[in-house]
């Protein structure tokens, strides 16, 4: 079973399992989801990082206790992702690291689109000199909340 950390506080179930429902069904592999708590407007700076990272460690543990047998940290920026891995002895991975490798897979030339004003670190060291720019659409800021449909 894989444990996803959702970075954002979030009451509404089909939220919270928005990520894990789409795994579930593109790849039939059970799921459970937890957000972390007290951050309504999750993690987009140094200092909601910092707050992030207790909480998101605690669920890594809790997850394991659980019996997840790999968790994932369901942000571009990897919050207290190698922080989680060394409290954990489940596999520990995270959103943006995981896409920054794939898109290496694929190309030697690649962009990033993002809701912040910078790219987060983990990508840009792994990109390295494939990394040719950056981009923040129109309309989309980090206080963006996905809705499900009522």
């Amino acid at each position: 079973m894989l444990g996803i950390i959702r970075v954002i506080t979030q009451e509404e179930e089909a939220a919270v399992h928005l990520h894990g429902a789409l795994i579930e069904r593109r790849f039939a592999l059970p799921v459970v989801s937890r957000c972390i708590q007290d951050q309504p407007q999750g993690v987009f700076d140094a200092e909601t990082e910092a707050r992030s990272v207790p909480k998101i460690i605690a669920l890594a543990r809790e997850l394991e206790r659980s019996g997840c047998t790999a968790i994932g940290i369901s942000c571009a920026a990897d919050p207290a992702l190698e922080e989680a891995r060394a409290a954990v002895r489940v596999p520990v991975l995270g959103a943006g690291s995981c896409a920054a490798h794939a898109a290496m897979a694929y190309s030697t030339r690649v962009g990033v689109l993002t809701i912040l004003t910078e790219v987060p670190p983990l990508i840009r060291s792994i990109l390295g000199e494939a990394y040719v720019g950056m981009d923040r659409p129109p309309g989309v800021f980090r206080s963006s909340v996905v809705r499900t449909p009522s």
